[in-house]
């Protein structure tokens, strides 16, 4: 007589622990993802504009002249309409037409020295006052403006989730995090 073979496998029973298991394991995680993912979008954007007004000043203390970083629509000359999600540019403007000076020679405006396209994603980047249109810096480095320049970085979320660059008049740039003593409310 054969024995009879036993049958491998898993029982319903058990099928249904793991999947309850599992839905409570993505319940908990998947929030947490959404929240990391949308911290890393925001603190990437912050960097970007950072880098690029310190692009700015470093480029002004290099050539002896005005340099800029603006909010620009068409990756050209600085606009006010608008924020700065749109996109922006670096250029050097000594006249402060708000137009790239010539700077290859050719007898035209421009062009920019660096252009920065529109953010995506439900990022917004706001200048605190109409004077935070544009960051200026004349050869030495130090800020046009005298007073502190202030652009905040916030997405869909509301509470102490953005991020806010302050240009001094030294200009010097402090970018404040939202996991920084002096947390930045978004509305």
């Amino acid at each position: 007589m054969k024995k009879a073979e036993k049958m491998k496998g898993f029982t319903i029973i058990e099928l249904m622990v793991v999947l309850v298991v599992a839905s409570i394991l993505l319940g908990v995680g998947v929030p947490s993802f959404v929240g990391m993912m949308k911290n890393n979008r925001l603190a990437t954007a912050a960097n970007n504009v950072a880098a690029s007004i310190n692009y700015a000043r470093g480029e002004a203390i290099a050539r002896g002249q005005r340099v800029k970083a603006c909010k620009s629509a068409d990756g050209f000359d600085c606009t006010a309409d608008d924020d700065w999600e749109q996109g922006w540019v670096v250029m050097v403007d000594d006249d402060n037409d708000g137009t790239p000076d010539d700077i290859d020679g050719d007898g035209n405006d421009g062009p920019a020295l660096r252009v920065f396209g529109e953010v995506s994603g439900d990022i917004s980047i706001v200048g605190v006052t109409d004077s935070d249109d544009n960051m200026s810096f004349i050869g030495n480095g130090r800020s046009v403006s005298d007073v502190i320049q202030t652009v905040t970085l916030c997405d869909d979320r509301s509470g102490d989730f953005g991020w806010r660059l302050d240009l001094g008049a030294d200009g010097r740039l402090t970018v404040i995090g939202y996991d920084a003593a002096g947390k930045v409310t978004c509305p």
